[in-house]
Order: C-alpha cells, then structure tokens, then sequence
C-alpha cells in the first residue's frame, strides 16, 4: 500500500507519523465542537498522547493491511483524514471514512482527494466495491459521494454511533469497480 498520494500541486494524502500528533490534536481540539457532531471518538481524545497512541493504532492497521489511515494535507498544513477505514480482502470491499476541519470546508478538497483515493482503491489495491457510510443528517458527508457519482443504497436504522451513546439512521452508499470505469470512459 502506498505512504503517500498527490490529490494535486496542493493537497497530498500522507500516512501520519508520531510526530504529528500535536498538529493533530491541535486542530481536533481546535475544532472539537464542530466535529464532535458526527464523530463519537472526538469526546475520547483528551489530550495528545490519546492521538500518538490512534496513529500507533492506525500505523499497525496498515502494516497488517486491515485499513489505510492518511492525513489530508492542504498547502503543507494538516486539514483532516481520509481512510479505508475497513478493508475487507476476501471480498475486494472498503468502507471509506473522513473529517475535516471546517476552515477547510466548501473548497472541494475532500471530494478531490475522495476521488484520489477512490482511483487507488480499485487501481491500486483492486478493489472491487468501496462503501460511504453517513449519518443521514449529516448532508455535507452525503454530497461527497453523491458527487463522486455513488449510487445510494439503502438505510440502515440507528446504524451510526454518535457521541453520548447516540444512535441515528444511516445511509450507505456503493461504487463498484465497473462503474467507476465506465465513469472514466465515459464521453462528457
């Protein structure tokens, strides 16, 4: 699996090292309020060491081929996360997951580095289905994959955890591999 994927001339996709840890948790902590909507782990993240010991957590993953952790850098700054947060070998199936921090919200960046990752995913790793699972109230996480031309799926009740053991309906959403080619090939 590859440590590093250029988006474009301003956006990179980087595994984390330990030494990213405060520049993460500055801007989780930063902002918090924002993200603890939709993010239950963000209620659990204290202090630095608590995200040294995610990216210990996220670097064994990927050494083991479970799930592919990357730092959405934007003009060399950390602006979020972008992962398979699954893979699942035996069926060519990822389940994708992000976040980002609001100042970089409304750029597009997360769609053009969803579509980056979804290129690597079925070219690179040879994936066969990736998945998007939001929170069904969450419409800035669903206008990603309704762009990156996913087709919604289906629902699933209470199917996201949020934080203070909150459960809300989910919403899946499929691209398969075949689909993404003619995609590609498509005329415009």
């Amino acid at each position: 699996m590859e440590k590093q994927l250029a988006v474009d001339e301003h956006t990179t996709l980087s595994l984390p090292t330990i030494s990213n840890a405060i520049e993460i948790f500055s801007l989780v902590n930063q902002y918090r309020n924002d993200l603890r909507e939709f993010l239950p782990w963000v209620d659990e993240t204290h202090h630095v060491d608590d995200t040294r010991e995610y990216i210990k957590f996220c670097l064994s993953q990927y050494d083991n081929g479970s799930a592919l952790v990357y730092l959405l850098y934007y003009q060399n700054k950390i602006a979020g996360t972008l992962s398979f947060n699954t893979l699942d070998k035996s069926n060519d199936i990822a389940k994708i997951g992000y976040w980002l921090a609001s100042c970089y919200q409304g750029q597009g960046l997360m769609t053009k580095a969803c579509a980056k990752m979804i290129e690597y995913g079925f070219n690179g790793l040879h994936l066969n289905r990736i998945e998007i699972h939001c929170a069904i109230n969450n419409i800035k996480s669903q206008n990603i994959p309704i762009r990156l031309n996913f087709k919604k799926e289906g629902e699933l009740k209470q199917g996201i955890k949020l934080a203070n053991n909150q459960y809300v309906d989910g919403v899946i959403y499929g691209l398969v591999k075949e689909d993404f080619n003619l995609k590609l090939t498509s005329p415009h």
